[in-house]
């Protein structure tokens, strides 16, 4: 017997199972019949996944491999102060190295007494189809900086285009010291 597809079994069926006006269908045929669609379907106990089929080219142990060999790709902007009086002002670029950010700008929402803000960040990705996480960091642990620099709401965060990031930050106090953003870009299986 044979794995089938399901016009195959259909076939079988037509073929093996038919009218028994006549008396005509054997046990034989009709275990042919079984033993088709037990060779061709899933079986929740005794297979395994990783060879079954995604889509028409690739088995889902093939998907999975490609997808776990693709690491994100990370970068960072500099330290700043989000409480800067300045309206808008080019954020430097992080010590320990920029990664995929080339560029980054603070922008003031609002007034300059505004406690909203937009980071704009710009990516060297040449790929689309990712998927995006930002970090918020502070430079130190001690208690007076995690105190000084936490008072923000959780970000949000826009793509724009494949190259172009768009973080709003909230300030809730105005203690804010050196913080610096983090972007991961994950790669998306479109197979």
């Amino acid at each position: 017997m044979s794995v089938e597809t399901r016009d195959g079994i259909q076939a079988h069926i037509n073929n093996n199972i038919f009218d028994n006006n006549n008396k005509e269908i054997l046990a034989a045929m009709v275990r042919e019949v079984l033993v088709d669609f037990k060779d061709s379907y899933f079986n929740l106990l005794d297979d395994t996944l990783e060879n079954q089929q995604y889509n028409n080219t690739t088995t889902l142990a093939q998907m999975f491999a490609a997808s776990a060999n693709i690491p994100p790709k990370w970068g960072s902007t500099g330290f700043f102060n989000i409480t800067n009086s300045e309206t808008s002002f080019d954020i430097p670029a992080y010590s320990g190295g920029s990664g995929i950010v080339t560029g980054a700008t603070y922008h003031r929402i609002g007034s300059s007494t505004s406690k909203d803000g937009r980071v704009e960040i710009d990516l060297n990705l040449t790929d689309s189809n990712r998927k995006f996480m930002v970090q918020i960091h502070t430079q130190d642990y001690t208690d007076a900086t995690m105190n000084n620099s936490n008072d923000i709401c959780s970000p949000i965060i826009f793509l724009e285009t494949a190259n172009k990031l768009h973080i709003g930050l909230k300030e809730l106090d105005s203690n804010h010291q050196d913080l610096r953003i983090e972007v991961f870009a994950f790669t998306v299986s479109t197979t």
